[in-house]
C-alpha cells in the first residue's frame, strides 16, 4: 500500500487570502488561517499554530519585515503592502509542496479524511 501524498490535495492559498485591515499600524495587511487542521496531515506533528510559525520563520516564509501574532489554534501574520503579502502566498504554498513530500520521503503514512458515513434515511434507520 502506498503512502504517497496526492499532490492535488495538498492545501494551497490563493493571492486572495490577503485581507485588508486598518488599526493605524504600519502593518495594514493579514493572512490567518488555522494552519495545523486546514494543512493536515502536514503540520500533524505540532501541538499548535505556533510551532507552525516556527517552522515557517526557520523555512525563511516568514521574514523579519512581517510582523507574525500567532496564537494556539490560528495562525496569523500581517505585512506592511498587499505585494508583500502575495509574495508570502507564494513562499508558503511552495514550502506546502516541499513539506508534502519531505513527509513522502520518510514513508510516513498519509491520513486522509476519514469516509463520511452513508446517509441512512430515517424510515431505514434500525433505532425507530
Amino acid at each position: 500500500m502506498s503512502n504517497t501524498i496526492d499532490p492535488i490535495t495538498i492545501k494551497q492559498f490563493s493571492e486572495g487570502s490577503i485581507d485588508y485591515m486598518d488599526y493605524g499600524d504600519t502593518h495594514k495587511y493579514t493572512f490567518t488561517c488555522s494552519m495545523v487542521g486546514t494543512c493536515a496531515p502536514l503540520f500533524d506533528g505540532m501541538d499548535s499554530n505556533h510551532d507552525v510559525a516556527d517552522a515557517l520563520k526557520k523555512a525563511k516564509v516568514i521574514t523579519p519585515a512581517m510582523q507574525e501574532d500567532s496564537e494556539m489554534c490560528q495562525f496569523f501574520v500581517y505585512f506592511k503592502t498587499r505585494a508583500a503579502g502575495k509574495a508570502f502566498v507564494r513562499r508558503l504554498n511552495k514550502y506546502l509542496v516541499k513539506r508534502a513530500g519531505e513527509l513522502d520521503a520518510l514513508g510516513l503514512p498519509y491520513r486522509k479524511p476519514a469516509p463520511r458515513p452513508a446517509h441512512t434515511p430515517f424510515h431505514q434507520n434500525p433505532y425507530w
